[in-house]
């Protein structure tokens, strides 16, 4: 029996008149909901129930204030910084990260009790030693302002309580600790006559663990769990960590873990399935087979669909087959997530961006963006998406990568009367104040025809938006800011923290939710997508601008303690269950990953050890290909003037990149080395993880300088591992000037910069301890060929990492910061060097071609090419290896470069999409070509 059960009998043996005095109170409001029908189901006759509130509910009631949630503290944060002069707007941007980070922490001060004043003087102290210069030379302008930064969070924290006590409002954490600072009289006065039976908790913060032991102390309320000695009790693998905060809890309060502990997990017969597919897209096809396969449920309101990646709920529906009947959806969904505020981020980008454009143009790939996103070709009205796609294909055909307003004039002329005015309506907002801004933008989205918001999930997406564009207006009116350049960047970090509150019928039909939404409930049977290492438990960095050491100091969580919480809601959801389906991804991120969660091998392999009667099965599934029909591909007739352009391009140099992108789409060779349309930060936009890549390869850069042409020795790399700190902060600052490297995704980015930069130092280290002599010859300087052919010159260009020797000949170093397959540098033939996934094959033999005309005569032997990937820990070089005939040199690879720039020049072929579909699935240019749901449902 799970908790629902256990409390409906519990209140069920009461005397009526005794319920109407219980309140019980959950973590969260749904598990209320199941409480009362299961009550309804045992009744008799009439019956009073008890109230059922959750948590924040209860508090809120008794503290009599208002709950103040996130958006609401950082929109007061970054109102009060706006409101500071130019200045303030001048930096808005900067601070709006901050502003997200410093709600969390106050909250999570307040609940876990910490004295404010004490906490931000020890970060302020130790902030100041951080930025102390041992020399006595004074602080940067930079420094500055970042010791000014941390100093001031005392004095934010005080504004900002007293700011919300004006509204009569507090922030869970304050609420919590006010509760707490409760006298046994102040209670007995705001709960004279009535229980109250807290039910289904596990890691109370420290203030809510007073209100709770104070008031069962009190004589006024109870607690009842939902728990099981699997994770409570020492197993034959030591204590697991699920149960690490109610051992705590038990210890110090004994008398108060009575109801309930089982023994599910370790006696209950289960029945679980691993599903492993390629892509995480891919889960929610394999969900609908699996719903397909088993039989029909009466009662499917046992069954949950449970997504530990929000941002797989989209997909999940669209995934779900008719046959599943009813399907109700209860979780908060991340509106920057939707597909709406990725529009609407469009739309503020073009707008800032046209109001800046110095040629008074704007860029193709950003128009062509919005105007074939899904929303926007998926329009209701059938003129006015057939209108946007066609002015994309003008556009583009237009040969330009950036659009000029004399085109776009002549080309609106020719559209639908709906299409011009929703153009027309996008061009006027660059003339819009940043306070005007988001109601110009709510105003666009709501143009008749646009949006078909009778869909259940749109009209929630428009919703939450309309409130967030709303409340972004009235604050950024209020400021006076003029900087509408930050517009995009509050958009995108107060979408953040604004949810999409779906809420529907519990008690019919299949059951989606998120794992907090699982919280107190039992499912017969579970799907569980997304059972991956890094998403279960999610590795996400913490959002804090506290260090771990004053963390720990003032008892403040740790990500340990966040961990522990997501293994207990694990295991809570599988200790009822009989029949679990987990569904993992098997394709790596950008930074790893692929992996199955580390719960699943803790069933897999300690688990299974005390339940003999859990059955395991592993399933690969392997999605159908998409039909291809009705398809309209893009195609570009080779005019003149574009043979010419391709001929040009091919005589001023190509890069083993660029070649590879003709390789793999003849339309993004076009699109990007022709028009010249580059992926490039827009308004709004913060730098990804590939400015890592950057950052590794300048570090790198500047460690060897003083070496270049000189043997290395093991001394050299010695020195160089002790300079590698203040390369990577120099190569960082350059990069990213001005950015704290020591906060939140800016800290990760360093510190991953600093590995792989000691892991291409060591690999030389071993190299030279192998007795290799190793003499770096160039470091990112520029190669150049010229290949004549029948169809004129191909002149290849690149920048190889490194080319150095070592004794045995020449060698070209490429250094790798992502994801690495060695079987892929493997060419059995020469026509392999087109296959786009042999791309760094052809890097590397475009390089060895280019260094082996440039330094014929320096060793007398064919250069040959290495990747050094630094992701994977002590791999060490990889060599490509191509199937030249010694006798022919590069003749061959020289003959099959001729036929490439044949078949470019060819009128006869067009530029056109590729094909392969899957191809498409990172491409800059998803939109512009209207592939992007096609290379999703590949994906």
């Amino acid at each position: 029996m799970g908790l629902i059960s256990n409390l409906s009998a519990e209140l069920s043996a009461l005397p009526p008149a005794m319920l109407k005095k219980i309140t019980v109170v959950f973590p969260n409001r749904r598990a209320g909901l199941f409480l009362r029908r299961q009550l309804s189901i045992g009744a008799k006759g009439p019956m009073w129930l008890p109230e059922m509130l959750s948590v924040e509910e209860a508090f809120a009631r008794w503290s009599g204030y208002g709950m103040a949630d996130n958006l609401t503290l950082i929109v007061e944060l970054i109102s009060r910084q706006l409101s500071e002069g130019e200045n303030g707007g001048r930096d808005a941007a900067a601070f709006i990260g901050h502003a997200r980070q410093m709600a969390v922490d106050f909250d999570e001060i307040d609940h876990y009790l910490a004295d404010p004043q004490a906490v931000f003087t020890a970060l302020s102290e130790a902030k100041a030693a951080e930025t102390w210069h041992p020399d006595g030379s004074p602080l940067s302008k930079y420094e500055t302002a970042y010791l000014s930064f941390f100093r001031s969070l005392l004095n934010y924290y005080r504004w900002l309580k007293n700011r919300l006590l004006e509204r009569r409002l507090m922030w869970p954490g304050a609420m919590a600790a006010h509760l707490a600072s409760w006298s046994e009289q102040q209670w007995l006065e705001k709960l004279p006559d009535g229980e109250v039976w807290f039910a289904g908790f596990n890691a109370l913060t420290p203030a809510e663990e007073v209100v709770m032991t104070r008031l069962c102390g009190m004589g006024k309320a109870k607690m009842f769990w939902d728990l099981d000695n699997y994770y409570m009790l020492p197993g034959p693998d030591g204590q697991q960590q699920a149960g690490s905060a109610m051992r705590r809890f038990k210890k110090n309060h004994p008398e108060l873990v009575e109801h309930w502990i089982g023994n599910d997990l370790t006696t209950k017969p289960k029945k679980i399935r691993i599903v492993s597919t390629s892509g995480a897209v891919a889960q929610a096809k394999a969900l609908g087979v699996m719903l397909l396969a088993q039989k029909p449920d009466e009662n499917n309101t046992d069954e949950a669909i449970v997504l530990a990646d929000e941002k797989l709920l989209e997909p999940v529906l669209n995934s779900l087959p008719e046959e599943v009947g009813e399907v109700n959806v209860t979780m908060g969904y991340p509106l920057v997530n939707s597909p709406l505020f990725h529009l609407a981020e469009k739309i503020a980008q073009l707008a800032v961006f046209g109001a800046h454009s110095e040629r008074e143009t704007l860029p193709l790939m950003l128009v062509s963006d919005l105007l074939m996103h899904p929303l926007v070709s998926g329009a209701i009205e059938k003129e006015l998406r057939e209108g946007c796609a066609l002015l994309v294909r003008k556009l583009i055909s237009d040969g330009s990568a950036n659009i000029f307003p004399n085109r776009l004039e002549e080309h609106i002329v020719i559209l639908p009367k709906s299409a011009q005015q929703l153009v027309n309506q996008l061009m006027e907002l660059q003339k819009k104040s940043a306070g005007e801004l988001p109601t110009a933008i709510l105003h666009w989205l709501e143009t008749p025809g646009l949006l078909n918001i009778s869909d259940y999930l749109l009209e929630k997406q428009l919703d939450e938006l309309r409130r967030l564009l709303n409340i972004l207006s009235d604050a950024l009116k209020v400021s006076g800011l003029s900087a509408r350049e930050s517009v995009p960047l509050l958009l995108r970090q107060l979408g953040k923290n604004s949810h999409i509150k779906l809420s529907g019928e519990p008690l019919k039909g299949l059951q989606v939710m998120g794992m907090l939404e699982t919280r107190n409930l039992a499912f017969r049977r579970v799907h569980l997508l997304s059972a991956n290492e890094g998403m279960l438990p999610a590795t996400k960095s913490s959002s804090s601008l506290i260090p771990a050491d004053i963390r720990r100091h003032f008892g403040l969580p740790m990500r340990s303690d966040k961990d522990a919480i997501s293994a207990f809601h694990f295991y809570q959801l599988v200790q009822h269950a009989d029949e679990i389906i987990f569904y993992y991804n098997t394709e790596p991120d950008a930074l790893g990953g692929g992996e199955k969660s580390r719960f699943l091998l803790q069933i897999r392999h300690q688990l299974m050890k005390v339940n003999k009667d859990i059955s395991w099965e592993e399933i690969t599934f392997n999605p159908p290909l998409p039909a291809g029909g009705g398809e309209v591909r893009i195609e570009i007739p080779k005019s003149e003037a574009i043979r010419e352009a391709l001929a040009r391009k091919a005589e001023s140099g190509i890069s083993p990149s660029a070649l590879s992108r003709w390789y793999n789409c003849s339309l993004q060779y076009y699109l990007g080395e022709i028009l010249g349309i580059k992926e490039k930060p827009l308004p709004g936009e913060l730098p990804g993880f590939n400015v890592t890549g950057t950052i590794i390869h300048r570090a790198i850069e500047l460690l060897y300088k003083p070496y270049v042409n000189k043997p290395l020795t093991a001394e050299a790399i010695n020195n160089m591992q002790l300079q590698l700190d203040k390369a990577v902060d120099e190569a960082f600052s350059d990069e990213l000037p001005g950015v704290s490297k020591t906060i939140g995704r800016n800290a990760l980015q360093f510190a991953m910069a600093k590995k792989m930069v000691e892991r291409a130092l060591g690999n030389d280290l071993k190299e030279i301890k192998k007795n290799s002599r190793i003499t770096v010859l160039k470091q990112e300087e520029k190669l150049e060929a010229a290949i004549d052919t029948p169809s004129g010159t191909l002149r290849l260009k690149g920048f190889p990492d490194r080319i150095d020797t070592d004794g045995q000949g020449l060698r070209i170093i490429d250094f790798k910061t992502g994801s690495f397959d060695e079987k892929k540098l493997k060419i059995d033939q020469l026509e392999d060097l087109t296959n786009p996934e042999k791309k760094f094959a052809l890097q590397l033999a475009c390089y060895m071609l280019m260094a082996e005309k440039t330094f014929k005569n320096l060793t007398g032997l064919r250069p040959r090419g290495y990747i050094l990937p630094l992701k994977q820990s002590n791999t060490g070089l990889a060599e490509t290896t191509l199937p030249f005939d010694e006798s022919q040199g590069f003749r061959e690879f020289e003959a099959l470069l001729s036929v490439t720039l044949e078949q470019m020049l060819d009128p006869a072929v067009p530029i056109a999409q590729t094909t392969e579909i899957k191809r498409c699935a990172n491409c800059i240019y998803l939109r512009i070509c209207n592939r992007e749901a096609a290379a999703a449902n590949n994906y």
